[in-house]
C-alpha cells in the first residue's frame, strides 16, 4: 500500500499509541470493514484522506499522575492494518510519528 495514490481494500484498521515512562497508552482506534461501511460512506469506497484520526479519550497521566506533555513521550506511533481486495492475508504496518530519540 505504502506509496500508491489508490489501493482497494476489504479491511482497514488504524491504532494510535504513545509509549511513556515505559508504558504502552492506547490513544485511538479507527476500524473500517467493506461490508460494514458507515451511512456517509454509500458509494462503497473507503477514502482513508476523509477520516479524522486525531481525536483521544482525554487527558493521559503520567506514571506520577500528572497530565502528560509532549516532553513526557518517548514515542507515538499507529499500527495500520489492512486487507487487500478480496485478500485473506492481513498486512500490518507500524509508522512512527515521534521517535524514541528526538
Amino acid at each position: 500500500m505504502k506509496g500508491e495514490t489508490e489501493f482497494w481494500a476489504d479491511y482497514f484498521k488504524l491504532s494510535a499509541y504513545i509509549e511513556s515512562g515505559g508504558r504502552e497508552l492506547w490513544m485511538h482506534e479507527y476500524e473500517l470493514e467493506a461490508d460494514n461501511l458507515l451511512s456517509w460512506q454509500d458509494d462503497d469506497v473507503m477514502d482513508i484522506v476523509e477520516l479524522e484520526i486525531g481525536r483521544t479519550a482525554g487527558v493521559f497521566l503520567t506514571e506520577f499522575w500528572m497530565p502528560m506533555t509532549i516532553n513526557n513521550i518517548e514515542q507515538l506511533y499507529m499500527i495500520v492494518q489492512w486487507k487487500g481486495k478480496n485478500d485473506d492475508n492481513l498486512k500490518e504496518e507500524k509508522i512512527i510519528l515521534i521517535p524514541n530519540e528526538i
